[in-house]
């Protein structure tokens, strides 16, 4: 059955909640234990590396491939055919935090860069979104 038949007489954001289907994940990755979160009746498959996900999907292999908006944006980019038959849906109730690892003599440079994210923590949200890191993305 389709999403929209499934969710026919609820909330389509309940249908993808409860879907039992395979999940395919980046192995070890952050999308593992989000994936299982989000989607708890689901089995999670990881999968080696994204382009190993991707033709998982074409495949059959799996039902569905989990990742942030960004890469899956750029993957209908890169393979316009597959924006018909899979379709996307973006989920907005969870953040993806990103790291910066520092090494422990760097405390100059750790200062320096808490300092930009705290000055520019506005202006960087703003400036990230996903629409504007694909078009800096294909300069």
């Amino acid at each position: 059955k389709s999403l929209a038949q499934l969710a026919r007489d609820g909330n389509l954001e309940d249908v993808f909640r409860q879907f039992t289907g395979r999940i395919g994940v980046i192995a070890a990755s952050s999308y593992v234990g989000f994936a299982r979160e989000t989607f708890p009746r689901a089995t999670i498959v990881p999968v080696k590396t994204w382009d190993a996900g991707i033709q998982a999907l074409r495949d059959g292999t799996i039902d569905t491939l989990y990742r942030d908006e960004f890469e899956v944006r750029r993957v209908l980019e890169r393979y316009p055919d597959m924006g018909v038959p899979f379709g996307s849906a973006i989920f907005t109730d969870k953040t993806d935090v990103k790291v910066v690892y520092i090494c422990n003599p760097c405390a100059n440079l750790q200062q320096m860069v808490n300092l930009y994210i705290e000055s520019r923590s506005h202006s960087l949200t703003q400036a990230m979104s996903v629409d504007s890191l694909l078009r800096n993305a294909r300069k």
